[in-house]
């Protein structure tokens, strides 16, 4: 993609998430539950995997879930950078770039890591590329109307306060976005669902400061850039 064409700056997330793994564990609930999700729903595949890859910045998490189910060989971890954990295998690049060679993996896992991706359909195709003519793809990532309320009332408080709006949120995919990529890069039998996970906090600042901690804090490039009242 062109650069003037990006919607997200990677530099500002590699560091959002760089603070937040200092304290992860603290906030690693959600990336918990969906690792657990993702691990039933590769239960219900009647088979086993020689190779698998795993895109997770918390690879441990997602290894960990991984490994649990005892159906992959040899488990490696794709990431932008080198985990301190020394036992994980891992495939270190640049972030949207998958470095595997045509038909060598069995199985790609994604866990939270789509919803950050400028080019979402190269990453899906370079995916396709990389498996097995038999390989399947698991992935998970935030969409559809994911924090729409903290949307909603960012954009009123700056109306009222400053006239005028800037991007807090990201945009996210929606289902039938997803499902018409899939087809259209070409995978075989592509199934797309959503699964609905209610978290509640007392006010606006409680959900904003647990985003921080999760490392999702706001990379939009053309986002505010200056502290605001």
């Amino acid at each position: 993609m062109e650069k003037n064409d990006l919607i997200f700056d990677s530099r500002t997330l590699l560091k959002h998430r760089t603070r937040a793994g200092r304290s992860f564990k603290l906030y690693d609930f959600m990336m918990q539950e969906v690792a657990n999700r993702l691990t039933e729903r590769l239960l219900e595949t009647n088979r086993n995997f020689d190779t698998g890859v795993g895109i997770c910045w918390q690879n441990k998490i997602l290894q960990e879930a991984i490994n649990s189910v005892g159906k992959i060989n040899n488990f490696v971890a794709y990431s932008s950078s080198k985990s301190k954990n020394s036992e994980i295998n891992q495939i270190i690049s640049e972030t949207e770039l998958l470095p595997l060679a045509p038909n060598s993996v069995d199985l790609i896992v994604s866990l939270l890591d789509w919803h950050w991706v400028n080019d979402f359909p190269g990453i899906l195709s370079q995916s396709l590329t990389a498996l097995k003519p038999d390989g399947l793809m698991l992935g998970a990532m935030f969409g559809g109307e994911t924090l729409n309320e903290l949307r909603s009332v960012l954009l009123e408080a700056e109306i009222i306060t400053t006239g005028g709006v800037t991007p807090r949120v990201s945009p996210f995919v929606n289902v039938e976005t997803v499902g018409s990529l899939l087809s259209r890069v070409g995978f075989a039998i592509p199934i797309v669902d959503i699964d609905n996970i209610q978290v509640t906090y007392p006010n606006a600042l409680k959900l904003m400061h647990e985003i921080r901690g999760m490392g999702e804090s706001n990379c939009l490039k053309e986002r505010c850039k200056n502290f605001t009242r």
